[in-house]
């Protein structure tokens, strides 16, 4: 058995980022979610663990947020940027 490296990034299939889209999004009530989940995880031990992976691979980091914000910001109209303050 191959051993895998402590700081390897986990490979998450397509599948699993679609089933997660289509219940974070609507469409999907979390029964059927943990329930695909654990068909595609193999079981709902291992669908359990990838929860929190799942989450901070679809998060943005901080720092996206705020280099949007401010592209927003350049993008606004100088009225617009003197009513925001």
């Amino acid at each position: 058995m191959a051993k895998q490296a402590l700081n390897q990034t986990p490979v998450i299939s397509r599948d699993i980022i679609t089933l997660y889209d289509r219940f974070t999004h609507g469409g999907m009530d979390r029964r059927a979610f943990m329930s695909g989940l654990a068909r595609l995880a193999g079981s709902t031990a291992a669908a359990t663990a990838l929860l929190p992976l799942l989450k901070i691979i679809t998060r943005r980091p901080k720092p996206l947020n705020r280099t949007i914000r401010a592209l927003r910001r350049q993008k606004a109209s100088p009225s617009q940027a003197a009513r925001r303050g």
